[in-house]
């Protein structure tokens, strides 16, 4: 690996230092040219790193933007679609919805609900037995990808 970058660099090199024998009328490479070419490749192949100010600065002013707040809710936390960097998968699609909309309890003063809106238990408890990130008895059981909706 390291004689193949020695190699392509000295071929860039006095490639480059050739172009410039060329431009000035020349007959031979000389020193010069050499020197010049290799000026070149050092400003367009290899970047300076940012120094550590640079890099203080860039970290000061993205620090600035605080984070998203988290959902309290059980299970992985799954960055949001618009954090996301290529598609978004959805590793256990639901197929069905995890609370049936007639099993909730609308209202707060029967049923088992409190004045906190802990109505619905029966539909919770259901959801929380649906959940894909739980596992079920038997080991690991197979599931399908496929690509979230936008």
């Amino acid at each position: 690996m390291l004689m193949e970058f020695v190699h392509r660099y000295t071929c860039d090199v006095i490639e480059e230092a050739q172009v410039y024998m060329e431009h000035r009328g020349g007959e031979e490479v000389n020193l010069d040219d050499v020197k010049l070419a290799i000026h070149a490749l050092l400003q367009n192949q290899f970047v300076k790193p940012p120094t550590a100010d640079t890099m203080h600065q860039f970290a000061h002013s993205l620090n600035r933007v605080p984070l998203p707040p988290l959902n309290n809710r059980p299970g992985i936390h799954v960055p949001q679609d618009d954090n996301l960097l290529s598609a978004n998968y959805e590793y256990f699609p639901r197929e069905t919805p995890l609370v049936d909309p007639d099993a909730i309890d609308d209202d707060n003063d029967g049923g088992g609900a409190n004045a906190a809106g802990g109505g619905g238990a029966a539909a919770r408890a259901e959801a929380a037995a649906a959940e894909p990130t739980e596992m079920r008895e038997g080991g690991v059981e197979g599931f399908k990808v496929k690509r979230a909706k936008k």
